[in-house]
């Protein structure tokens, strides 16, 4: 489990939101809770590197669909 402590770009940080993942080899899954979201996924892959391209989906609380595609 992780929470983010900064976001960059047009994300909403949310200090109650807590991440929790699972890797196997060069892929990775996370579910997330807390913030202005009701249902939130991401799945990515992990480079030998150590970077991570990933793309995510949630629906808010306003019943709005928002998807994404980050690097980290």
């Amino acid at each position: 489990m992780f929470r983010p402590i900064s976001c960059s770009g047009n994300s909403k940080p949310y200090s109650d939101t807590i991440f929790v993942y699972q890797q196997k080899g060069g892929f990775l899954k996370s579910t997330y809770y807390g913030g202005n979201s009701i249902e939130r996924h991401l799945s990515g892959l992990v480079a030998d590197d150590g970077a991570i391209n990933m793309s995510y989906h949630e629906i808010n609380k306003n019943c709005e669909l928002v998807t994404g595609i980050l690097q980290v």
